[in-house]
C-alpha cells in the first residue's frame, strides 16, 4: 500500500480530513475482513451508502498513509 501511496503522493497532496468512505473502509477491516485489506477493498463498493463515491485504490492508499493505517 506505501508503494501505491508513493506513486500517488504527486497527485493527492496530504489531507488531514478522514472521509466517510475511510471510516467505512476501517470498520471492515477490523471487523468483516479480519485484518485483510485486499478483502476489505473488495466488499468496501457495496457497503457504502447511496450517493457515496468509491474511491480509487490510488486514493485509498494515500488516505491510509495520511492518518497512519498503513502499518497496521
Amino acid at each position: 500500500m506505501r508503494s501505491i501511496a508513493r506513486a500517488a503522493r504527486q497527485k493527492y497532496p496530504r489531507n488531514n480530513i478522514v472521509p466517510f468512505w475511510l471510516l467505512c473502509y476501517w470498520k471492515l477491516v477490523r471487523t468483516e475482513a479480519e485484518g485483510d485489506f485486499a478483502k476489505a477493498w473488495k466488499m468496501l463498493p457495496r457497503r457504502l451508502p447511496a450517493g457515496v463515491q468509491c474511491p480509487t485504490i490510488e486514493v485509498l492508499a494515500v488516505a491510509l498513509v495520511d492518518h497512519g493505517l498503513a502499518d497496521r
